[in-house]
């Protein structure tokens, strides 16, 4: 139980929307990140179904994927996050 009440009047918006947006960036970064990792291991277990050993992605593979994840908005973001990786 809070120590005092709170009244909706007194919450300082300026102070809760600078301290919870790096909060925000931090999750989409580590959803990107995860996003490009497995695309990345994709890649590699498809050149081993088709060659027998393990297909090396192209330079700047992953640099390029997050660009593209990045460009994205956050709820499209989201919703790819949430078919692709599996929990």
């Amino acid at each position: 139980m809070p120590d005092r009440e709170v009244y909706i009047d007194q919450v300082d918006y300026d102070w809760v929307e600078k301290n919870h947006k790096p909060i925000a960036k931090k999750l989409r970064e580590n959803m990107i990140h995860k996003l490009t990792l497995q695309d990345t291991a994709t890649y590699r277990n498809l050149g081993l179904e088709s060659t027998g050993k393990y297909k090396h992605e192209p330079a700047q593979f992953r640099l390029n994927l997050y660009s593209i994840y990045d460009s994205l908005s956050d709820s499209k973001l989201e919703e790819l996050y949430n078919l692709r990786i599996l929990k």
